[in-house]
């Protein structure tokens, strides 16, 4: 029964740490883990299934935990209930055997529900939570202790650490003690050394700063961009006329530069987010900037970053952009020649274009750019010259803030949203 208690208790732990990132931004428990560019916390986070009922799309644009209970708030009750019944009731025997029964079912739908927002993380969200996976693997781990111990518990056999008789009055302590035990590890976690870097990030979230001349809202999770002067001088010359870019209406706007590589999985669905979801946020006032970065572990992407300026010079690039999403898992296969075709595009330029020491030489003052700003991985994002922190980029919620600060900013000049 004790093994069932410490599962109970570290579903709980895992639980409080996944509702503190949920509400606050940060990692959690595994938070140097969760801010890997190919983590998929930040895009658990921020999907429809972290509240529950499920949000809608256009909920969710203002933050994952506006329109729900937040699932893990509602496992950390679960976890932490069973904790505290497993401690103060154990298992019953003789006429209050059938609470065990109960208690079992309790346990195997919260298992069933676990199979289910599993499920739903790798075959909707193609993103893994470490935590959520914790979680899920306690609960699992916690039926199979809790069915070994009632076995053990059968007529003939003897659990000392059963109680016969559990009266109404403990049980009824053990339901109210559930919510309190999971309330203080929350606030243990809120209080501890890891959520005080989620504090942090609140208090940088809801820092205003003036930047050229704009209101804006901005968390920077590397001090290597904290002085505005550095960082103006970095993005001197990063930003060429004739980049890929995405241009902003007239009046105050952001601008967003994204250092990227064709083959990088993560990249692929950053981007996906960006466009299906982040620049629609901004109404036409986001200005966005793409920058090559193909990395070495990525036998093809270089080769794929001089395809997409040939495209470029034939004012397709965007198009080749979203046609090359669908290969990044097979990019060594892709057929560039074919894919200008299916753009209409001149293939014989496209081809001359491709393989031009020209076309090298941008794609590697690119990455020269990227190096001067510190980028080491993709996707790299900067917001208004600022490096947006790898988990947060993910969360939906952090892109609303900044719209909704321009969205002010905006009005206060009397400039249409």
């Amino acid at each position: 029964m004790f093994t069932c208690i410490l599962l109970a208790l570290v579903g709980a732990l895992l639980c409080a740490s996944l509702t503190s990132a949920h509400l606050s931004g940060a990692g959690g428990l595994l938070a140097a883990d969760c801010s890997d560019a190919g983590s998929g916390c930040g895009q658990v986070l921020a999907s429809r299934w972290a509240v529950f009922p499920p949000a809608d799309v256009a909920d969710v644009r203002d933050g994952p935990a506006q329109t729900g209970v937040p699932v893990a708030a509602l496992g950390l009750l679960y976890f932490a209930g069973l904790a505290t019944w497993l401690a103060f009731v154990g298992l019953c025997r003789g006429q209050r055997a059938g609470w065990n029964h109960l208690v079992l079912q309790v346990i195997g739908a919260g298992c069933a529900v676990s199979i289910l927002y599993a499920g739903i993380m790798l075959s909707q969200l193609d993103s893994v939570c470490p935590l959520c996976m914790g979680a899920h693997g306690a609960n699992l781990a916690l039926l199979a202790g809790f069915f070994a111990a009632l076995r053990s518990s059968r007529p003939g056999r003897s659990d000392e650490s059963s109680l016969e008789h559990p009266t109404p009055r403990l049980a009824l302590a053990s339901l109210m003690l559930g919510p309190c035990l999971g309330a203080l590890l929350w606030q243990a976690l809120q209080t501890g050394g890891t959520d005080s870097a989620a504090a942090d990030l609140a208090a940088r979230l809801d820092a205003i700063e003036q930047d050229a001349g704009l209101v804006e809202l901005a968390y920077f999770a590397d001090t290597r961009f904290t002085d505005n002067e550095q960082t103006r001088a970095r993005f001197d010359g990063v930003k060429r006329p004739d980049d890929p870019t995405l241009p902003a209406t007239d009046g105050a706007s952001m601008t967003l530069v994204i250092f990227s590589d064709a083959e990088c999985s993560a990249c692929g669905r950053f981007e996906r987010l960006l466009f299906d979801e982040i620049v629609p946020l901004f109404n036409g006032h986001l200005e966005l900037v793409y920058k090559h970065f193909p990395l070495p572990i990525h036998e093809h992407a270089e080769s794929a970053a001089r395809a997409l300026e040939a495209a470029r010079l034939q004012g397709a690039f965007w198009e080749y952009q979203a046609l090359l999403d669908g290969y990044r898992e097979r990019l060594g296969s892709v057929d560039h020649a074919d894919l200008a075709a299916t753009l209409e595009l001149d293939v014989q330029r496209f081809l001359a274009d491709w393989a031009s020491p020209a076309t090298a030489l941008r794609v590697a003052a690119d990455i020269s750019y990227g190096k001067n700003l510190g980028v080491d991985g993709t996707p790299s994002v900067f917001l208004n010259r600022r490096l947006v922190d790898p988990l947060t980029r993910g969360l939906l919620g952090f892109w609303s803030r900044r719209a909704r600060a321009l969205r002010e900013a905006r009005e206060a000049r009397d400039q249409s949203w």
